[in-house]
């Protein structure tokens, strides 16, 4: 995975942000307790979470979600954010790198964009799905993500971070959006 995969990701997040209406910020996301607005604010939190670790700073989380909650222009934010985001992926050398993650410890740089680009992209459906937009995803992203997750499934429903994790009722022939969403905890 290179960082033109978290590009990809952020597209497939615009593409449905880019259509929220006034009245949808407060609509319920397949993100039990999350609004539309909670999940934007998370993403953009994420990215400036992001932008730090690689830059080696503190991550300063409570300021952070203060300026996010505050911004006049959620849109704008997440924009400004994630394209920061992928500014500091992109830096020379940044994949070679380690960073320490808050939750995770240290870990290869490569292996944080994969979640990066994860979460993008499985936070792109839950705002499709908020707004009753296209929730189909990218099929090539879709792809990446499950070759960087399917490995943890025994360990992903553990996590906290993915619901209960895969169901078990969504089979092999099933699309493998259907059982990438699925092994995230998502039942679509």
């Amino acid at each position: 995975m290179d960082p033109s995969s978290l590009d990809h990701a952020h597209a497939e997040v615009r593409r449905r942000l880019e259509s929220v209406g006034a009245q949808q910020w407060d609509l319920p996301t397949p993100c039990d307790g999350w609004s539309v607005r909670d999940l934007v604010e998370h993403m953009a939190v994420g990215a400036t979470m992001t932008r730090q670790l690689l830059a080696g700073e503190i991550w300063t989380r409570d300021a952070v979600v203060e300026e996010v909650s505050s911004a006049p222009d959620l849109k704008v934010e997440w924009e400004w954010r994630t394209s920061e985001e992928r500014a500091g992926f992109a830096a020379t050398g940044a994949l070679g790198r380690t960073i320490a993650h808050p939750v995770m410890g240290e870990i290869p740089c490569s292996q944080f964009l994969g979640m990066r680009v994860g979460d993008a992209l499985l936070h792109s459906w839950d705002l499709a799905r908020a707004i009753s937009a296209d929730d189909q995803l990218d099929p090539e992203l879709v792809a990446e993500v499950w070759a960087g997750m399917s490995p943890m499934a025994g360990f992903i429903g553990k996590s906290g971070f993915f619901g209960s994790g895969a169901s078990g009722a969504v089979g092999q022939d099933a699309s493998l959006q259907t059982r990438l969403l699925d092994l995230s905890g998502r039942r679509p």
